[in-house]
C-alpha cells in the first residue's frame, strides 16, 4: 500500500528531471546549430558533421524543432 502512495511522487520527480535535462539539451543543440550555420559556407564538411550531431542529440531529447533545423542546414549545404 505504501508503494502505491509513493509511486506518483517518483513518476513526477522523474518527469521533472527529464524536463530539466531536455531544456539543457536544447540549449546545447541550439548552440551546435548556430555553429553549423557559421561553418556552412566556409567549411561545409564541418558544418555537416556538427548538424548531424545536433540531429542525433535532438532525437535523444525528443526535440523535433532541433531535428528539423539540423536537416534544413544539411539540405542547404547540399544545395549550395
Amino acid at each position: 500500500m505504501l508503494f502505491l502512495l509513493a509511486f506518483p511522487i517518483v513518476v513526477v520527480s522523474q518527469l521533472s528531471i527529464r524536463k530539466a535535462v531536455q531544456q539543457n539539451d536544447t540549449s546545447a543543440i541550439r548552440e551546435l546549430l548556430e555553429k553549423s550555420i557559421s561553418f556552412q559556407f566556409d567549411n561545409s564538411d564541418s558544418a555537416k558533421v556538427v548538424a548531424q550531431h545536433a540531429i542525433h542529440l535532438s532525437e535523444d531529447a525528443d526535440y523535433e524543432i532541433g531535428k528539423a533545423k539540423g536537416f534544413n542546414i544539411i539540405g542547404a549545404i547540399y544545395y549550395y
